[in-house]
């Protein structure tokens, strides 16, 4: 998958990630806050760029959410393989 985000989108979205997967309980809870999050980043791009072709915010609010799941992926490895290196 080739997701193109700028600098400040991908800090925005490792945040966003690791807030997610420490804060709010797994499963549809946890689906539910990041469906939110990309609705909300949609909406402030629609926000910022009046006028804006909303199939192109479309896509770029789909390219973050699939850039937040990645990472929230990433991030639930991480945390797993470190629990793992802490009970060995």
């Amino acid at each position: 998958m080739d997701i193109a985000l700028n600098a400040a989108d991908r800090e925005l979205c490792s945040f966003a990630a690791q807030l997610l997967m420490g804060l709010v309980e797994p499963g549809q809870e946890r689906e539910d806050a990041a469906e939110r999050l990309m609705q909300r980043y949609r909406d402030d791009l629609a926000a910022a760029h009046p006028g804006a072709d909303p199939a192109v915010l479309d896509d770029m609010a789909l390219n973050f959410g699939g850039a937040l799941l990645l990472e929230m992926e990433r991030v639930g490895l991480a945390n797993a393989a470190e629990a793992e290196l802490g009970h060995a």
